[in-house]
C-alpha cells in the first residue's frame, strides 16, 4: 500500500511543498466542485498541477456530466487543452448523477 500524506492547504498552493519532500507526481486526483469555482482560481490549479506533475504524468479529475453544458466549463476544458497535451473525457452513466472523468497528461 503506498503511503497517503495530507496537506492541508490550498490545492493550488501545494506543490511546492510536494516537489520538495516528494519531488514530481505520477498521478493528481481530483474531485474540485470546478464548476462553482472562478476561472483565475481554476487556472491557478491547473497551473500549480502541471508544475506538480512528471512529464507523462497525469491529472484525472471528475466532474457531474450535466455541468459541461456551463459556458464556464467549455472555458475550463479550454484552459486544460492549452496546460496539457492531451486531454480525454469519459462519461460514467452508472453513476448517480452521471459523472464525467477528464483525463489530462503533461
Amino acid at each position: 500500500m503506498l503511503p497517503i500524506e495530507i496537506i492541508p492547504d490550498y490545492a493550488q498552493n501545494i506543490a511546492p511543498k510536494v516537489l520538495e519532500t516528494h519531488g514530481p507526481a505520477d498521478l493528481v486526483i481530483s474531485g474540485l466542485p470546478c464548476s462553482i469555482m472562478s476561472l483565475d482560481v481554476l487556472r491557478e490549479l491547473f497551473e500549480a498541477t502541471s508544475q506538480l506533475l512528471k512529464e507523462g504524468g497525469e491529472f484525472r479529475m471528475f466532474i457531474y456530466t450535466h455541468t459541461l453544458m456551463m459556458p464556464k466549463m467549455h472555458k475550463m476544458m479550454g484552459i486544460l487543452r492549452k496546460k496539457f497535451s492531451r486531454v480525454e473525457t469519459s462519461v460514467i452513466w452508472l453513476n448517480v448523477p452521471p459523472a464525467t472523468i477528464i483525463r489530462c497528461v503533461k
